[in-house]
């Protein structure tokens, strides 16, 4: 769990790290497959905290997740889960409630549950036999099946998760928004019958209601990336959105010296910045990096990464937001729509 150690959370009953979210737990987990839910067996998080009601439909949410205690996508989950839960808020008093347990529930659990996420860190982690009673259980509740760095292949000789609710971990935070929107009915849902290309359209049409919808303002954004065809991409991607995008070498900006007062690349409020290689050499420049596009100015960071704790390295050595070059575009424009520009 972000923000504080686990053994305090489960020995204490209380998760101090945010000091607006009240756990209610158990001293330890006990992970026993395709068994009921009790209370030596799972984590119920109570929120009480501001989880909007837009359409009245989503909140109170009521969330099952389903997460091995030593997956590697644990903390991450939580954070992500919160962030976009705090987002959607718009600061209206409800309250929900999240329960974790490590095995799929069974149709007497899912009676109360709107949500269901399964974060899979390897294949075959469940049987066909379990997904398929787990999916067929109660047609009402959605469902997610978020795989970890290690099991994003799952799809491509196993049909066991189908398409609609397969989503890879570094596009979970945008597909948690569209489950909300289903909810409130401002999507429609996928079928489980879903095809590829469904699936694909799906993520576009929310992607063309993020580009029109979202406030912002039209800001100027400095491309720090050197690799000439993921530069162009992003040049025509983002000065077809009407923003104004200035292309800069790496290599020069890691070399210059000197304050923003004497830099020519010092006149952008958003930054994107290649940061392959995560190496030695490249971590100790950053500073510089971050001395030539001055303090003010957000800096976004593309890697092929896929090990989250090199995700925390980068945002510690001073990278605002980190996102894998291969994952959709809707949180990037959400990140650079929530920059107030800068003035240099």
């Amino acid at each position: 769990m972000p923000g504080g150690s686990g053994a305090e959370s489960r020995d204490s009953g209380v998760y101090s790290g945010n000091p607006n979210l009240i756990v209610s737990c158990t001293p330890s987990f006990n992970y026993i497959s395709s068994q009921p839910l009790q209370a030596n067996t799972a984590v119920k998080r109570t929120f009480h905290q501001p989880l909007d009601s837009i359409a009245g439909k989503f909140f109170p949410v009521r969330i099952l997740i389903v997460i091995r205690e030593s997956s590697p996508l644990n903390q991450w989950f939580t954070a992500s889960i919160e962030r976009v839960l705090a987002e959607e808020s718009q600061g209206s008093p409800q309250s929900g409630q999240i329960i974790q347990q490590a095995f799929l529930p069974e149709a007497a659990e899912l009676t109360e549950i709107d949500l269901v996420l399964v974060a899979l860190d390897f294949p075959d982690q469940f049987t066909g036999v379990e997904i398929e009673q787990a999916l067929s259980s109660n047609p009402l509740t959605r469902w997610l099946c978020v795989t970890g760095p290690w099991s994003e292949g799952d799809g491509r000789n196993r049909t066991f998760w189908p398409f609609a609710v397969r989503v890879p971990w570094h596009r979970f935070p945008e597909r948690f928004r569209q489950e909300i929107a289903i909810k409130e009915d401002r999507l429609t849902a996928l079928p489980l019958t879903a095809s590829r290309n469904e699936c694909f359209l799906f993520e576009q049409q929310t992607l063309e209601s993020v580009e029109t919808t979202l406030p912002g303002n039209r800001l100027s954004i400095g491309l720090l990336i050197d690799d000439p065809a993921l530069q162009l991409y992003y040049q025509q991607w983002l000065s077809g959105l009407g923003y104004n995008v200035d292309r800069y070498s790496l290599r020069k900006v890691e070399l210059k010296t000197g304050g923003p007062e004497s830099s020519i690349v010092a006149s952008h409020s958003i930054w994107i910045m290649d940061l392959d290689p995560w190496t030695t050499e490249r971590l100790r420049k950053i500073p510089n990096i971050r001395l030539q596009i001055g303090s003010e100015s957000s800096l976004i960071g593309l890697t092929n990464e896929i090990n989250l704790e090199q995700f925390t390295s980068m945002n510690q050595h001073g990278i605002d937001s980190v996102f894998p070059k291969l994952m959709g575009e809707t949180e990037i424009l959400r990140t650079i729509r929530s920059v107030h520009p800068v003035n240099h």
